[in-house]
């Protein structure tokens, strides 16, 4: 499993915590600086187009999306082991029931790679967020296993359903201040 991600120059020292955490624990990774593309909400759209260029470069190995602000605090392997075959992993939050792209996994699947062609065709379609554009793309691709990951995976602590849970990769949630320093 390949651990990949993209940030802005604004997110360099989240980027920067993210990848001291993958060394850490050995994960094997690739986080590239990309281009600011204007706002937060623009860089989000890229997310789709960024993990199907990855997918090109490594077709055989699976891969695990985390966004720039994740940190990974325990190195269990095992935990992005899938329980049953499937194309891709995404955690659905709680309390809206809404996919959680933040850690996003994606196996070298056909479906894996339909849905994310789809996914970034929705996003450049709606011209919206990625995350809102994600159920629609996964409901056009027939067949599509989805693995609906633990909470631990993509973890927000003042959103937890338990916030004293254990956890695997936490996500800082570094768009709530960054959007408000924006002038």
């Amino acid at each position: 499993m390949i651990v990949v991600s993209h940030y802005t120059a604004s997110y360099a020292e989240h980027a920067y915590r993210l990848v001291a955490s993958l060394l850490r624990f050995g994960y094997l990774h690739e986080v590239f600086l990309t281009p600011d593309c204007g706002s937060w909400a623009a860089n989000c759209r890229i997310r789709a187009a960024f993990i199907m260029g990855r997918r090109i470069q490594h077709p055989a190995a699976p891969l695990l999306w985390v966004d720039a602000d994740g940190e990974f605090l325990d190195r269990a392997r095992d935990h992005f082991r899938p329980p049953e075959p499937c194309d891709i992993g995404v955690h659905f939050h709680h309390l809206d029931r809404r996919p959680s792209p933040g850690t996003l996994y994606v196996a070298p699947t056909a479906a894996a790679w339909q849905f994310l062609n789809e996914w970034n065709m929705e996003i450049q379609r709606l011209g919206t967020e990625d995350k809102a554009a994600f159920p629609a793309a996964a409901a056009r691709v027939p067949k599509l296993r989805i693995w609906r990951m633990p909470e631990s995976l993509c973890f927000i602590r003042d959103l937890a359903k338990d916030p004293d849970a254990p956890v695997v990769v936490e996500h800082h949630q570094a768009s709530r201040t960054m959007r408000k320093a924006k002038p």
